[in-house]
């Protein structure tokens, strides 16, 4: 078995890691890209301090699922500034963002272009440090970027090896403050990121190791993280199954899961995280009677066992309690993205996502 294995990133990971942002730093004026709320105040502040010598201006109208439009104003801040250097501070919406905004700063153009265009993004962008307040997306040590168009209704992800960050400073007591419902969201696309790297195409030993431990621990420590939110270990294992999660699909890629997620997000308002876990089992259940590596994960950690974590998590698992009716699937299936579902190890056609759909509907 022939494969290749690429992490460009530098990690730093760790309880208090944020106080090491200084040592990132090598440019006189940066753009820290962050999104709403009162809780980054703080790790804004601590980082001012650490950056004294350099010129900070903020970014802040990234929203979750983010538009071109948050993205080409942060280019606009760029230009207009003088911005040298990005730091994303915040979720996987603001990381993908930032990614694009380095980017794009670079490559010129604007955000949808790439996105939904033909524009290919052929030069390495600002140098960015992604610094991740949630755990699940590892959206810190990928390639990928998710990019939406609220009013033409689109939602596309971005592959480019040029998006990785330079940096990610990974600390786990900037999770703390997120609420039961984030936290098994993000959660829930940790794990999917896991399970869909151990059924890709480019699935290999590298990425099969870092798949199976972020699953175990998702499976030990997700349920704490949600009912205890100061219990600090648990928040720790869920910020490293984040991250091994990320590096992970960094190299094997996203899978069916993903790729039926992106209709539920944009028609349905889905949660991105719960939108990605709610097909999970029965994807796994599909691949498992089509793969003997896949059946014996099933021993471990099958689908009835995934269902059961998700309810006591809070998470939903039927379709309906999206809003979704049968008639909506045909809508569902024309929003699937093709790239993303090819990834998976065995064929999947539009008959088996719809059956799979009717089954949790």
């Amino acid at each position: 078995m022939d494969w290749e294995f690429q992490l460009p990133t530098k990690i730093i990971f760790g309880k208090g890691s944020l106080s090491r942002v200084w040592e990132s730093v090598d440019r006189k004026h940066v753009l820290l890209v962050t999104g709403k709320g009162g809780f980054r105040e703080q790790f804004i502040g601590r980082i001012k301090k650490q950056l004294s010598n350099v010129k900070l201006s903020v970014y802040d109208n990234v929203e979750p699922n983010p538009t071109c439009q948050n993205v080409d104003g942060g280019v606009e801040v760029i230009e207009k500034e003088g911005c040298e250097f990005v730091m994303a501070l915040g979720g996987g919406s603001v990381i993908d963002a930032a990614k694009l905004m380095a980017s794009i700063a670079v490559n010129k153009g604007n955000a949808y272009e790439y996105a939904f265009g033909k524009k290919k993004i052929e030069k390495k962008g600002l140098p960015l440090v992604a610094i991740p307040t949630t755990a699940g997306t590892g959206s810190e040590v990928t390639p990928f970027a998710v990019i939406s168009d609220k009013e033409k209704k689109l939602k596309a992800p971005i592959r480019n090896k040029q998006l990785f960050p330079k940096v990610a400073i990974v600390d786990p007591e900037l999770t703390a403050s997120m609420p039961a419902g984030l936290t098994a969201n993000t959660g829930a696309d940790a794990l999917s990121h896991a399970l869909e790297a151990l059924w890709s195409k480019k699935a290999q030993p590298i990425t099969d190791y870092l798949a199976m431990r972020a699953a175990k621990l998702i499976f030990d420590n997700l349920k704490k993280a949600c009912q205890e939110p100061e219990n600090m270990d648990a928040r720790e294992e869920m910020s490293l199954a984040s991250l091994l999660g990320g590096m992970a699909i960094s190299n094997a890629w996203t899978g069916p899961s993903h790729a039926i997620s992106y209709p539920l997000t944009v028609y349905f308002g889905a949660a991105h995280g719960n939108a990605c876990s709610i097909t999970l089992p029965e994807v796994m259940e599909f691949n498992a009677l089509r793969s003997e590596k896949i059946n014996r994960i099933t021993q471990i950690y099958g689908p009835e066992k995934m269902r059961e974590l998700f309810k006591e998590v809070g998470l939903r698992i039927r379709l309906s309690e999206f809003g979704v009716k049968k008639e909506d699937i045909p809508l569902i299936l024309d929003g699937v993205v093709v790239s993303t579902l090819e990834t998976n190890m065995v064929e999947m056609k539009k008959e088996d996502i719809a059956e799979i759909l009717n089954k949790i509907l």
